[in-house]
């Protein structure tokens, strides 16, 4: 399958989505799910994240057609394409049920199930997966819920799984929503995933948008 086309979204569904992503925090229809897709590809460089994803865990994880991902906070399914395309299963999930509506439309084939970053993955065994990431979502998250977020990581990740978690500086928002201990900064997410034990492997710098908001560290982290 190869990646989509990107196209120019309009003004109108710029401003839409800022709004929608910004303040309101919400997508209410499989057209803003669209929108959404159309935005993240063109301005804030999704797709081509997307490959450099897909190829941290190529890197890390040799067999990938044996293996197993698990893309929490999918949305319409940029990184779940990638990782397809390199080989890999994939698990997508979402709060939205219209992103994943518009995400099973595309690939039939891959696991879907709602989920809430903030919660515990139900239904989800432990140490199942060969790797995990979590793209953009980074706002949608409480501090405790940060906290969640990499707990369940490492439960649900198989001994010296792979976590891709890129802090991006548009995400930086989440800080006016959550307040100051919300952990955005690179030393406080390298100390949070090293306190629930995981070994950071890599903090690489990237810049793939047209909008600075897409500037981003793919932090890589191995469960010890």
């Amino acid at each position: 399958m190869k990646n989509a086309k990107m196209v120019k979204p309009s003004l109108v569904e710029v401003v839409t989505w800022l709004w929608r992503s910004r303040w309101v925090q919400r997508y209410n229809s499989q057209r803003d799910a669209k929108m959404y897709d159309l935005v993240a590809r063109y301005y804030f460089g999704r797709q081509k994240l997307a490959l450099q994803i897909s190829s941290v865990f190529l890197k890390y994880i040799k067999s990938p057609s044996q293996s197993i991902i698990c893309d929490r906070a999918a949305g319409t399914g940029i990184i779940t394409e990638a990782l397809i395309n390199a080989g890999f299963k994939v698990r997508a999930s979402d709060i939205s049920k219209d992103q994943l509506l518009e995400l099973s439309a595309r690939f039939k084939d891959v696991e879907i199930a709602e989920d809430d970053l903030n919660g515990l993955m139900v239904g989800v065994g432990d140490g199942v997966f060969d790797g995990l990431v979590a793209v953009a979502a980074d706002r949608f998250m409480t501090t405790n819920g940060q906290e969640i977020f990499v707990q369940e990581a490492r439960r649900v990740l198989k001994d010296r799984g792979i976590l891709v978690w890129p802090l991006i500086l548009g995400e930086y928002v989440g800080k006016i929503k959550h307040g100051l201990n919300w952990q955005n900064s690179l030393s406080a997410r390298i100390k949070l995933l090293e306190k629930n034990g995981f070994k950071i492997l890599s903090k690489e710098f990237k810049f793939n948008g047209i909008s600075p908001a897409a500037i981003c560290r793919i932090i890589v982290a191995i469960k010890l």
